[in-house]
């Protein structure tokens, strides 16, 4: 899929959890990128065009945004 349809945003501290999928999605053509916080998110939703988000709700805010709750992170990139 041409990078211009944009990508799909996986988020996830725990990198593990986001391998199968990452693969899945790749291997039916789908450009990803993965983020570990919210932070490293925000960072690739302003350089990229983002096409779908799959995040994880209870991970780091990341240094940008240290004063975020982990325990509901992923909800402030919806």
């Amino acid at each position: 899929m041409s990078s211009s349809a944009g990508v799909i945003l996986l988020v996830d501290d725990e990198p593990w959890l986001t391998q199968a999928l990452l693969f899945s999605l790749e291997a039916a053509n789908f450009e990803c990128v993965v983020a570990t916080d919210v932070s490293e998110a925000m960072q690739i939703m302003r350089s990229r065009k983002v096409r779908a988000l799959v995040t994880d709700i209870m991970m780091p805010g990341g240094a940008d945004y240290p004063e975020i709750d982990s325990s509901e992170a992923g909800f402030h990139l919806i």
